[in-house]
């Protein structure tokens, strides 16, 4: 959600002839700049996904208030492709180039991150994938690859790191995952829901799981 943010009530006098809307989650750092100004900064500057007037779409600017006396000059400069073209970058540099998923670099970085407690590592392999690309071609290797990523994910939640180890073996860092039957239930969830695909080569994937604490 997002919500207006009257610059007039913050500052004080201010010349503007436009309405904005600012991102609800970077208030926070709005209102700090805002609190910089009152306390004697002459200029302060960010970055924030801001509506301008009527627009339909939020996008990014470089915001610049500057302080003279009892007046504020705001600039602000849309940033929004160079933005989305760095995310994009990062998330290439992040992701396995085949199935979106984490590639093992980023993944490292965020296990290294993880908060402490008993956690769960799956490690899944496909069988015999090497026979599914001789008899059937890479091109469906492929497919049979991105389809285990697709499935991995579905049963996995959001804040497990899932990442591709390389080949056809994939590994899943579950966070404060340590009953037994909840780590039972995943595996054969999973099993159960690597079955005959339309169009696809049957295959089944082996996993193994260790509990860890960190």
């Amino acid at each position: 959600s997002h919500s207006n943010i009257p610059v007039t009530n913050c500052l004080g006098k201010v010349n503007s002839t436009m309405n904005y809307t600012v991102n609800d989650e970077q208030i926070g750092l709005f209102m700090t700049m805002i609190e910089a100004l009152k306390n004697g900064e002459t200029e302060v500057s960010g970055t924030f996904e801001i509506k301008i007037d009527d627009d339909d779409t939020y996008q990014w600017y470089q915001l610049i208030l500057h302080r003279d006396g009892n007046n504020v000059l705001g600039i602000g400069r849309n940033i929004h492709s160079n933005r989305i073209e760095l995310e994009r970058l990062k998330r290439l540099a992040e992701q396995d180039s085949l199935t979106g998923l984490y590639n093992r670099q980023r993944a490292e970085e965020l296990i290294m991150e993880a908060k402490a407690g008993t956690h769960a590592m799956f490690i899944i392999d496909i069988d015999d994938f090497k026979k599914i690309n001789d008899n059937y071609g890479h091109p469906t290797g492929d497919k049979v690859i991105i389809k285990t990523a697709e499935v991995i994910t579905g049963i996995f939640r959001k804040e497990d790191i899932i990442f591709r180890l390389g080949g056809d073996e994939f590994v899943v860092f579950a966070q404060d995952f340590q009953k037994e039957s909840k780590i039972a239930k995943r595996c054969q969830t999973l099993l159960g829901q690597i079955t005959d695909f339309k169009n696809m080569p049957y295959w089944s994937v082996s996993i193994g799981v260790s509990v860890n604490q960190k």
